[in-house]
């Protein structure tokens, strides 16, 4: 795998992605800045984890956010606090699933949420 400057898309994934994916991530460099935060750490807390719903309920099965993210070579990850190095795409646990996002976390195994929630 080669790391560049080009966004992997292309027209059979829909046209006009890579300028809302541009306007996402400078978006979330800034948010990190007014909040004093590193724009790595904002992104790896707010990465996909197994477990988590999408916006139509659908359960993320194997989420590759957490580990492209940490993937950039030249140690950048080391300027990272540890918690934030050590992160994996294992669902979410303690202070990393806040109380509101409990009930859209689905139970293990499950594809779509039909409830609305993972909540029994």
């Amino acid at each position: 795998m080669v790391f560049t400057n080009r966004v992997p898309t292309t027209a059979m994934r829909g046209f006009g992605v890579t300028s809302v994916s541009m306007a996402v991530e400078l978006h979330m460099t800034r948010v990190a800045e007014v909040l004093g935060i590193s724009p790595w750490e904002l992104r790896l807390k707010n990465a996909n984890r197994i477990g988590d719903t999408t916006a139509n309920r659908v359960a993320m099965q194997d989420p590759s956010t957490v580990p492209v993210t940490l993937a950039p070579p030249r140690g950048w990850a080391s300027s990272l606090d540890p918690e934030y190095r050590s992160m994996t795409a294992e669902r979410r646990s303690g202070k990393l699933l806040p109380e509101h996002l409990v009930v859209q976390q689905a139970p293990e195994g499950v594809h779509v949420l039909s409830n609305g929630g993972g909540g029994a």
